[in-house]
């Protein structure tokens, strides 16, 4: 039974460890998804209308990004969940008295929230960012002189500076 136990506790270990990689790199994908399609804005900034579907595709992009996340955030806590639940009920021991020990000697640290948390402020930077840049890039195409230093006078000169 105590060996059955414990190959279920390495098991889940193992699957929560998984998932929890599996996490990481779909963010980091993301991240960088994100980033190419800013580097993208930069070197064409001229183009307005290019720019104004690359934010369009990054605010689709930020969306998915932040229901996977939420996904990913679950099955991550719904893994940890069950192998608490098993850790509690530790009838074979599997940590050992010494460690029971030293979790009662431990100071719980200052309450920071979970890195995954930060994560989704990122990607809530990101969407804000590509919200804000459609919306100039709209402006800039309805009102090209809005935003340049590019004015009518300077197209057309007047008069008095010909002569």
């Amino acid at each position: 039974m105590s060996s059955d136990r414990l190959e279920k506790w390495k098991t889940i270990v193992e699957i929560w460890d998984k998932e929890a990689d599996r996490y990481w790199m779909r963010n980091n994908i993301f991240l960088i998804v994100n980033s190419a399609l800013l580097i993208v804005i930069s070197s064409s900034v001229q183009n307005f209308l290019l720019c104004m579907i690359v934010s369009i595709f990054g605010i689709i992009f930020s969306f998915y990004w932040y229901r996977i996340n939420l996904m990913g955030k679950y099955y991550l806590d719904r893994w940890k969940f069950i192998l608490d639940k098993l850790e509690i009920n530790d009838d074979i021991n599997i940590f050992g008295v010494e460690l029971q020990k030293i979790q009662k000697s431990f100071k719980e640290p200052m309450k920071y929230k979970a890195t995954s948390t930060y994560m989704r402020y990122v990607n809530f930077l990101f969407a804000i960012m590509w919200f804000i840049l459609f919306i100039f890039y709209i402006i800039s195409i309805i009102n090209p002189f809005l935003f340049t230093d590019i004015t009518p006078e300077l197209i057309i000169p007047n008069q008095t500076a010909l002569n």
